[in-house]
């Protein structure tokens, strides 16, 4: 086991998602998390990550700036782990980007990216970090509700949230053997500036449930210490996942439009 309290961190990959700043607060005031001497944020958006840090002065928190949709870049991340060495407490993958739009629209390059920072990244950084999880850690892998079933114009994104939901249960009980445990977080809407004002196909969308961000952080992280392989937030996305578990995916396929 690993005991080299210097050194322990929690790492967030996506840091610009509107759930970091929450996440934080939640380790900062949970004497669990008490050890961690280091924040490593990790994304493509400096502006965001160092407005981010500037909330918590008195805090190290290391900024990483890494395009997810380059699978170089992210490889090259082994080279800082390697440097620093550090002892990871907390992993939070948040990678994501949404995709709203027809599949015939987009350009082969647009479909890789979005398969990259969806799929491929969370995968692959995981990858790289396992030497640096200790015993006792926790990694939490960012899915969406949109992976439940498969929604009209939002194809390339659920689908790939669902290999990450699925990926992350296949290996719950390999890492649980080396004394880590992983879990699938499976959010609805979220209170994200990126997704405001975003234009949609239906205005229906707009009366979904939108999950304050302060109670879902603190949800996420204490069903993940927990032990729970998945967790899907909200009462209306547990029935939602309730009926698809019984019902027809291509009924519900066909009422998707509804809500995009």
């Amino acid at each position: 086991m690993k005991y080299r309290y210097c050194r322990w961190i929690a790492l967030f990959t996506g840091a610009s998602a509107g759930l970091c700043p929450e996440f934080m607060n939640a380790i900062y005031a949970d004497s669990r998390y008490g050890l961690i001497r280091e924040v490593w944020l990790i994304d493509k958006d400096l502006k965001a990550m160092q407005s981010i840090a500037d909330r918590f002065p008195g805090k190290k928190v290391r900024m990483i700036l890494l395009d997810l949709s380059d699978l170089q870049q992210i490889k090259s991340f082994s080279l800082l782990l390697k440097t620093y060495d550090p002892y990871i407490r907390l992993m939070i993958n948040n990678i994501s980007q949404e995709s709203i739009g027809n599949f015939t629209d987009y350009s082969a390059q647009d479909i890789e990216a979005l398969i990259n920072i969806n799929a491929t990244a969370p995968v692959l950084l995981l990858k790289l970090c396992q030497p640096h999880i200790m015993i006792g850690s926790v990694v939490i892998m960012f899915s969406s509700a949109g992976s439940i079933v498969p929604l009209d114009d939002n194809g390339l994104f659920g689908s790939a949230k669902q290999f990450c939901y699925y990926f992350s249960l296949s290996i719950f009980h390999e890492l649980m053997w080396d004394g880590i445990r992983i879990m699938a977080a499976c959010p609805g809407h979220m209170d994200d500036m990126k997704l405001r004002n975003k234009e949609r196909r239906s205005y229906r969308m707009n009366p979904l449930p939108v999950t304050n961000n302060q109670r879902l952080a603190a949800n996420i992280l204490k069903h993940a210490e927990n032990g729970k392989a998945s967790y899907t937030p909200g009462l209306f996305y547990k029935i939602y996942r309730f009926i698809v578990r019984f019902g027809s995916h291509e009924k519900l396929m066909e009422n998707s439009y509804r809500f995009y």
